[in-house]
């Protein structure tokens, strides 16, 4: 089964991706990486969060709708 890795935008809960994860029901899994709601961090912190949640066994898929800006960085820095 394939994965899909979403990145949440600014608010980095993940939660706007509910609706979207309903509606593919079962036809991949999904690895919504959320970020630190009790602090802020910096760029590479972030990146490491990322990197640390990331399959390493098995293909992936990001999907980065509203931080579009971001993704060659995150493809850059996070992949193994």
């Amino acid at each position: 089964m394939p994965t899909l890795v979403p990145l949440p935008g600014m608010d980095g809960t993940g939660e706007l991706f509910e609706p979207f994860v309903e509606a593919i029901g079962d036809e991949f899994k999904i690895l919504i990486v959320r970020y630190p709601a009790d602090r802020v961090i910096g760029y590479a912190e972030l990146v490491e969060l990322v990197r640390r949640a990331l399959p390493t066994d098995e293909p992936y898929t990001w999907l980065v709708p509203s931080a579009a800006w971001c993704r060659p960085y995150f493809e850059r820095d996070c992949d193994p």
